[in-house]
């Protein structure tokens, strides 16, 4: 992977990659903030600072629910593993002992107890999205979250575990403008400059962050 600095000179060149849809990995140790462009051009800014320290960790939950895209899936359902990490600031309660100065699990619990034997999903990925989102929006003190939603009674042939996908999600991740394109390639038309989110520019005038595109 190659690491190059985001300047003047090259601002333009990953101004294309970023608008084609490619994301921005950063290196270790990373930086407070990372940029990434969907290929819809949405920009998403990720604090991964805010994976750092206490969380709580609920592993290993089990429902039964209904989705999936095959027809049997929705009707007989399925079981479905959960794990859930929610980072928040610990320290006030592991202070006081005091149950009001933390989220209860039991109440991260039913949100996924909600969600996973609620309305019928058609993929993991929306299971796990909302689960994150309905965390995030319900206990802003969580400052990100990751959800694992795995499905453990698939057709493959060979043994394992289960399959299943793992999202991260953050207070501090949120969409900006979408992107305007002019003289990019895989962009629309129109004129005027492509636009570029404000914490983009943040980071490119620090001078100081690296980028690498994958």
């Amino acid at each position: 992977m190659h690491f190059r600095p985001v300047n003047s000179q090259n601002l333009s060149t990953l101004r294309r990659e970023i608008f084609r849809g490619k994301s921005l990995h950063l290196p270790t140790p990373a930086p407070a903030i990372i940029f990434l462009m969907t290929s819809s051009g949405t920009a998403i800014v990720t604090n991964h600072r805010d994976l750092n320290g206490d969380k709580l960790v609920l592993k290993g939950l089990k429902f039964h629910g209904y989705h999936g895209v095959k027809p049997e899936e929705k009707k007989l359902g399925q079981k479905f593993l959960i794990d859930v990490e929610a980072w928040m600031d610990l320290q006030v309660a592991g202070n006081s002992d005091n149950l009001s100065d933390t989220i209860s699990y039991t109440a991260i619990y039913r949100i996924v107890k909600e969600v996973v034997e609620g309305a019928s999903h058609n993929l993991l990925e929306s299971v796990a999205q909302l689960i994150a989102s309905t965390i995030l929006s319900k206990y802003h003190q969580v400052s990100a979250v990751r959800v694992q939603v795995g499905k453990p009674h698939v057709a493959v042939q060979g043994p394992l575990d289960y399959l299943g996908v793992e999202i991260t999600r953050s207070q501090n991740q949120r969409p900006s403008k979408k992107a305007q394109f002019s003289g990019c390639s895989g962009g629309g038309g129109g004129g005027g400059e492509a636009v570029i989110p404000a914490e983009f520019r943040e980071i490119q005038s620090s001078g100081e962050e690296q980028m690498a595109v994958a």
